[in-house]
């Protein structure tokens, strides 16, 4: 079974900061149709974020937008790339830049990690000689 590692890594990062969100003292959590709005109160973007991961109906984006407003912190409008057309005009009526991109970072799981093309081969080390062919040890 293929997962869809992208989407997988978007709805893992959404779910942390709504548990964040959630368990923060200051913390809340709101749904604006398919949109998140996770504010941990932390007066720290990267903590505070609208996650726009689908296409949102008409309002919806500009409804989280004022709802982070109104925390008084500032916050990041985090838009996955092929919905990021579909809200430009939005984001720019919205006086929203661009300010970075962030790497997605996924990785299959073992079953679907291709064993590698040669062996390992592995040798016990039982003193200092044989330790001396693999590191280097220094003294401070």
């Amino acid at each position: 079974m293929t997962r869809d590692l992208v989407t997988d890594a978007n709805e893992n990062l959404r779910s942390a900061f709504g548990t964040l969100a959630d368990e923060a003292q200051a913390g809340e959590l709101r749904q604006f149709g398919p949109l998140t709005a996770a504010c941990t109160g932390v007066p720290v973007p990267i903590f505070n974020r609208v996650f726009v991961f689908d296409a949102p109906p008409a309002g919806e984006l500009s409804a989280a937008v004022a709802w982070m407003i109104e925390r008084e912190v500032p916050f990041w409008v985090t838009v996955t790339e092929p919905v990021v057309e579909d809200v430009a005009d939005q984001l720019a009526d919205l006086d929203l830049v661009k300010a970075g991109e962030q790497p997605g970072m996924a990785i299959g799981s073992l079953g679907e990690i291709r064993p590698p093309d040669s062996a390992v081969d592995i040798a016990a080390v039982t003193g200092p000689d044989g330790r001396d062919d693999f590191s280097a040890v220094t003294e401070v």
